[in-house]
């Protein structure tokens, strides 16, 4: 199966559907690390789905975050979003089905090992991993879990 990140995107919104037990009202709630230029392109595709939501954004640029929540408020079905510097924050809540890593490349392994550890589905923008060992325990951590 051919997979681009825009059917990729889809499949991780699926991914986190069929993670849990659906009700017909039941939305899913993508939180988004790392708000930069491709975070914010992530965002305005998901915001197309009418049952996906993204209720917190993280970066460590506030004004990206002010840029992210932005592209939430102009969306055709507008949202409002948590910001938090401290990414770890999304991670913690409950409310949250899956996370989008997005942040400058050599900055993936630490938010996906968490993501992984807190038990959400991850889209991780690529290359994957700043070093071979780094991509190789994130690998071992996912398959792990």
């Amino acid at each position: 199966m051919n997979v681009n990140r825009r059917r990729f995107t889809t499949l991780l919104a699926g991914a986190a559907a069929a993670s849990r037990v659906l009700g017909a009202n039941d939305r899913i709630r993508v939180g988004v690390i790392g708000t930069g230029g491709r975070g914010r392109e992530l965002m305005r595709i998901l915001c197309q789905f009418p049952d996906c939501d993204i209720p917190a954004v993280s970066d460590v640029i506030e004004p990206r975050m002010d840029e992210a929540l932005a592209v939430l408020q102009n969306a055709a079905r507008p949202q409002t979003a948590e910001k938090y510097v401290d990414y770890r924050r999304i991670l913690d809540r409950k409310d949250i089905d899956a996370v989008i890593i997005a942040t400058t490349e050599h900055w993936h392994a630490i938010p996906f090992l968490h993501a992984v550890q807190a038990r959400k589905p991850i889209y991780v923008e690529k290359p994957l991993s700043h070093s071979v060992v780094e991509g190789r325990t994130m690998v071992n951590a996912a398959r792990k879990a």
